[in-house]
């Protein structure tokens, strides 16, 4: 390395803080591949309650606990009293609950 001490120091430090951002870039990098491997890996919740058919709102609720508690885009599975015959997808959306009722593959 030429050069004056001083312009030494300030190569090294001009380094460490181009390394200091590329690590930091990494890090933010990995964090949001870790979160979106992890939200893919995630299990829903599934709630075995004897329901309505379909269920009612308060429901869910019990099931689940409410729309604002469980936030937007939270998604749950309802297996009717856990008989494995009567299966609901529930999802919130708009502040509220949403439901389709599934078919087993045959």
């Amino acid at each position: 390395m030429a050069g004056t001490v001083e312009q030494r120091v300030k190569t090294l430090e001009n380094e460490r803080d181009l390394l200091w951002l590329e690590v930091r870039a990494l890090r933010e990098r990995s964090g949001r591949d870790w979160n979106a491997m992890h939200d893919v890996a995630r299990r829903v919740p599934v709630n075995t309650d004897d329901v309505s058919s379909p269920p009612g709102d308060a429901e869910l609720d019990a099931a689940f606990g409410t729309p604002a508690d469980r936030g937007e885009g939270f998604v749950g599975v309802v297996d009717d009293d856990d008989a494995g015959v009567t299966v609901w997808l529930c999802v919130v959306t708009g502040g509220a609950w949403w439901y389709e009722q599934l078919t087993k593959a045959v």
